[in-house]
Order: structure tokens, then sequence, then C-alpha cells
């Protein structure tokens, strides 16, 4: 009984409490673009997929390329086989999405975002 309790007291903090895995997608500056909106970046990546950035929102940090964990590193198409038998656009749910933007100089910066859907360039929720 002791151990019911606290299954059920503590379990859903356990469930809910991890963190959603990260990946890092590139921009290419030959095939991707960013557009500004106010207070938002629309980064649209393979002339089709948008995320935007909100700066009230999401983070931006300034980093240097060799400092990303290579395994968070993908292309978009490979994000997408990766999470190909899921349910889409449900699987954004389950990964934190940050745009790396770099320089030449092997920095760049990595910008959190998140996935939208645009429309007669009005974005859809």
């Amino acid at each position: 009984m002791k151990y019911t309790f606290f299954l059920i007291l503590f379990l859903p903090q356990i469930l809910f409490s991890q963190k959603p895995e990260q990946v890092i997608l590139i921009f290419d500056d030959g095939q991707d673009t960013i557009s500004l909106k106010k207070e938002l970046e629309i980064y649209t990546l393979e002339g089709k997929y948008t995320f935007q950035h909100n700066k009230n929102k999401h983070t931006k940090y300034d980093i240097e390329y060799k400092q990303i964990d290579e395994d968070n590193i993908k292309s978009y198409s490979v994000f997408r086989k990766i999470n190909e038998g899921k349910t889409y656009p449900d699987y954004f749910n389950e990964y934190s999405i940050y745009i790396y933007v770099g320089n030449k100089d092997a920095t760049g910066c990595l910008v959190q975002v998140e996935r939208v859907w645009i429309v007669s360039d009005t974005i859809i929720d």
C-alpha cells in the first residue's frame, strides 16, 4: 500500500520531468532563408519547411561549431526520415529544435525555434 501511494504521488512528476531531445538543424546560406516580422524571425529550410524564433520566448546563443554535440546535428531530410513512422506533425512536440546559422570563422548562432506552417503569408499554429 505504501508503494502504491508513492507511485501515485511521484510517477507523474517522473514521467513529465523528462526534457525533450535536442535536434540541431543546419542553416544553409545557399538554400535557406531568414525573414523578419516584428519580434519574429522566420527560418525557411529547403525552401518549404518553416520555423519561427520569437525573441520574447526563445533563446539564441553565440557558439563555436565544435561545441555542438555531433549526435544532435541533423539535416531536415534526415530528421524527417528518423520520424517516418510517427504521426506528422505531432512528433515535433518530442524535440527542442534549434537552427545553427554558421559564420565563416567556425562560429555561429544557435537559435531555438518552433515549427510553424505559413499559408498566404500568415502563420498557422
